[in-house]
């Protein structure tokens, strides 16, 4: 009997200890999350400017990716939007690029969907790679690689990325330096990268036309005003954590569709569907007023009241989901091919809107910051990239370094 008892307190004992350990355990699991590490816009080929139609015959591409975050676990998103037959995708991988058509050896990972290596994505529709387990460091150059038999139609891509990516005849193995691949300025229909992280990271979205693009900045430089803000962010303590996608699309307008779907259209499917989100910087507007007075074709036309409405609009929806909204004034643009005084009137009207208390959560004054002090209807010259309208790198760099991060940081300090 003696010997029962100890043996039963034994027991107990252990099963204590044990239910303990559980416990303690539990409590001690780290959530992860899917953040997104970098989002393009998708859009078409204007019918007005190019051929919508665009043919890939037994070709390699290979778009080159900066992302900002690392993560254990990587997937990426592939989408066919604008596509009117379906895209078969095959041997589909993503590496770490020397940011060349060179891949770092024993970092090419193959993407699988559903389990197998080739993907096949109807038309207006989109897919997800099963999650790779792959430790990728923060700041990396990823090279998504796919092979394209044959596809004839309306392409999705987002047309001027600002990096530079590749194309090869046949299909090219991925453990192989491509030779002789041509250099294209586009990322084709990839549209997104997603990597698991120990906990959430507090998305910003960029969303706007070519100035948030960064239209006239030297590829592969990272120096649009988004990259400009992501690297101070880095260096702050309280907002290190940031991701900052960058959903500038050149020519977009905020009430018509344009160079792809306007704001309005577009609003759920590049910021809504982002996880995280938690400020939007918006600028958009001059596409408008430009294409109001210099329309290319019928129904172009807008009022300043109809923009401002556009604005209204997107504040709304946003804010009905808790994400702030920072609204950047319109920039000069004297000089530019669509300029008029009238046009002028209506950023001057906008910006006033902006600026007035309200509306927008906070203001990126970026008209202030790049214009020149004497002829403020003028981008100044030290910021001017030639054309009137869009700054060079010096005028990203000031409008990148005009956002005060206290509007971003989480305590609001």
């Amino acid at each position: 009997m003696i010997i029962n008892k100890t043996r039963c307190s034994l027991a107990l004992i252990l099963i204590f200890f044990c239910s303990s350990g559980l416990l303690m355990a539990q409590h001690t699991v780290v959530s992860r999350v899917w953040t997104p590490t970098w989002a393009a816009a998708m859009q078409t080929a204007e019918p007005e400017m190019h051929s919508p139609n665009i043919t890939f015959e037994d070709q390699s591409v290979r778009n080159v990716i900066r992302i900002r975050v690392g993560g254990s676990k990587v997937r990426v998103h592939l989408s066919n939007l604008f596509g009117q037959e379906p895209l078969h995708l095959q041997n589909v991988t993503a590496g770490i690029s020397y940011h060349d058509d060179h891949l770092i050896e024993g970092s090419v990972h193959p993407l699988l969907f559903g389990g197998k290596p080739d993907v096949e994505i109807p038309a207006g529709s989109a897919a997800v790679s099963d999650p790779v387990d792959w430790d990728v460091p923060s700041d990396s150059l990823l090279a998504v690689s796919f092979y394209v038999q044959h596809f004839h139609g309306w392409i999705t891509f987002h047309r001027s990325s600002y990096e530079i990516s590749y194309t090869n005849e046949g299909k090219v193995s991925d453990s192989a330096q491509w030779k002789n691949a041509k250099k294209i300025p586009s990322w084709y229909f990839v549209s997104g990268i997603d990597v698991l992280t120990p906990h959430s990271h507090p998305v910003v979205v960029a969303i706007g036309d070519s100035i948030t693009e960064g239209a006239c900045s030297v590829p592969n430089a990272e120096h649009r005003w988004s990259d400009i803000l992501t690297a101070r962010l880095n260096e702050n303590a309280s907002t290190r954590d940031f991701v900052v996608l960058n959903e500038g699309i050149g020519g977009n307008r905020v009430v018509k569709d344009s160079a792809g779907p306007s704001l309005l259209a577009r609003l759920d499917r590049d910021v809504l569907s982002q996880s995280g989100v938690r400020t939007v910087i918006l600028l958009e507007g001059i596409n408008d007023i430009g294409r109001t007075v210099i329309p290319r074709q019928t129904g172009d036309a807008v009022t300043a009241d109809e923009i401002i409405a556009g604005y209204q609009t997107v504040l709304d929806k946003l804010h009905r989901k808790h994400i702030r909204v920072i609204g950047a004034t319109v920039t000069p643009f004297k000089g530019a091919f669509y300029f008029s005084e009238d046009g002028e009137k209506m950023r001057q009207k906008l910006n006033a809107w902006i600026r007035a208390k309200g509306h927008f959560d906070a203001v990126a004054d970026f008209d202030m910051a790049a214009r020149d002090p004497k002829l403020p209807d003028h981008i100044a010259a030290r910021y001017d990239c030639g054309d009137h309208l869009h700054p060079n790198d010096d005028g990203y760099r000031v409008l990148g370094r005009s956002i005060d991060l206290r509007l971003l940081a989480p305590s609001g300090k």
